[in-house]
């Protein structure tokens, strides 16, 4: 488990204390509580996308990068290719992620990153 660190006077840690105090809660989960909402409410406007690990694409992914490589190389036109199974990867995580099921934009980075960090705290 990894930790952050965040540079505030005495005086502010002190006012933190009071209103998790008055919230029933201890500091760290305050913070952790604060910090999970913060990270959803700074993008619930801003599209943010960053890089895939390896670790991160499903096999269903890894399966259609291994035939679309197939497919680039014994096809020459994109039609032929989207004709014999072609379909994109995307290679980015995103908070504004198009579902291919119901065609609605889902949040799959910061909402769930969110919601995992706000359960450290609830439970």
């Amino acid at each position: 488990m990894a930790s952050l660190t965040i540079q505030l006077s005495d005086n502010d840690l002190n006012l933190l204390e009071r209103i998790a105090e008055q919230d029933d809660r201890r500091i760290k989960d305050f913070v952790q509580l604060m910090f999970s909402r913060g990270l959803d409410y700074y993008y619930c406007d801003e599209i943010v996308s960053i890089k895939k690990t390896e670790e991160e694409y499903t096999q269903e992914e890894r399966d259609q990068e291994s035939l679309n490589a197939e497919l680039m190389n014994k096809y020459s036109t994109h039609e032929e290719r989207k004709e014999h199974g072609f379909k994109y990867v995307y290679h980015c995580i995103s908070n504004h992620e198009k579902d291919k099921s119901s065609g609605e934009y889902k949040d799959m980075l910061i909402e769930p990153l969110a919601n995992r960090i706000k359960a450290y705290a609830i439970k």
